[in-house]
């Protein structure tokens, strides 16, 4: 089983996440597995993403997670 994923809708600029808790799913807001990982961290982005450049987006949430 895996113990945690992400829905990420590109288009309608969303994200849902999902931990595996006692053989069933439940939303969360913030990752167990990658810290510092937050729905809202990864819906801002997402928004650079559109307004620039993949990379420019990279690089903000790299410095964003190393803080």
């Amino acid at each position: 089983m895996i113990p945690e994923y992400s829905v990420v809708n590109m288009q309608g600029q969303r994200v849902l996440m999902f931990r595996l808790v006692v053989g069933k799913y439940q939303e969360i807001e913030t990752s167990v597995l990658v810290l510092g990982v937050t729905i809202a961290l990864l819906e801002a982005t997402i928004n650079r993403w559109v307004e620039s450049t993949n990379t420019t987006a990279a690089s903000w949430f790299m410095v964003q997670i190393l803080q």
